[in-house]
């Protein structure tokens, strides 16, 4: 989206280091080795291009000052400069409609969001110990987490963390609620490694001493799925 920015720092960048100085762009630099090294790890979003981003945009802004570009354009100058209303035009129209795509989805997964909160409030009332996949839903709810699933498991499959305490206290249904973003009960594929779950022992023990109370819909794959402990102490 933000490739043909790039092309413009470019071309006006000698002209812009001359006026207004170099450390804007090796800032610019050295911002784009960070998102470089730090975009691909699992978890990263949006925002770590944020830095990067913004630098250059204030970069390209430098460049086309230093190039007269704005001046040359309303004068109907032809130019090699001028061309650069092409690349502009390009990041313009992708990023507007981008954006409001973006804006569309964020809108309705928000909505969605808010309904699972509503749902899963009842689920949460005993006050008991919660084990949740979801951690919007609890945050908002309970203001906490007891596990943080996603980073758990990637602790774990790494031998970071020992799982066995965690699989025991699910063993001995010690939560009074688990939500996970599958059904245990069915055979499928591994989750995406962004996506929380827990480890396989884990699920077992969830599969042996849980049962399925509720599907609650929600824009994150099939959404949520509330389980209990089974027992004349399920809800």
């Amino acid at each position: 989206m933000a490739g043909p920015l790039l092309l413009v720092v470019a071309a006006g960048a000698r002209k812009a280091i001359q006026k207004t100085g170099a450390a804007p762009f090796v800032y610019l630099g050295l911002a784009a080795l960070v998102f470089l090294g730090s975009a691909p790890k699992t978890g990263s979003d949006l925002n770590y291009q944020l830095e990067f981003t913004i630098l250059l945009i204030f970069c390209t802004s430098l460049s086309l000052h230093a190039l007269d570009f704005f001046s040359l354009s309303f004068r109907r100058t032809r130019t090699w400069v001028t061309l650069l209303q092409l690349p502009l035009g390009v990041f313009l129209v992708v990023n507007a409609r981008t954006t409001a795509s973006l804006l569309l989805m964020r809108f309705a997964g928000e909505q969605q969001s808010r309904a699972e909160v509503d749902a899963v409030r009842s689920s949460l009332a005993d006050g008991g110990r919660v084990l949740s996949a979801d951690y919007n839903a609890v945050v908002r709810l309970r203001g906490r987490l007891d596990v943080e699933m996603a980073f758990y498991d990637l602790l774990v499959s790494v031998g970071a963390v020992d799982p066995e305490p965690l699989r025991r206290d699910i063993a001995a249904s010690a939560f009074s609620t688990i939500i996970l973003l599958e059904d245990v009960r069915t055979d499928h594929s591994p989750l995406d490694i962004e996506i929380s779950t827990l480890p396989a022992a884990q699920l077992a023990e969830v599969r042996k001493h849980y049962k399925l109370v509720r599907r609650i819909p929600g824009p994150v794959l099939d959404g949520m799925f509330v389980y209990k402990p089974r027992g004349p102490s399920s809800n």
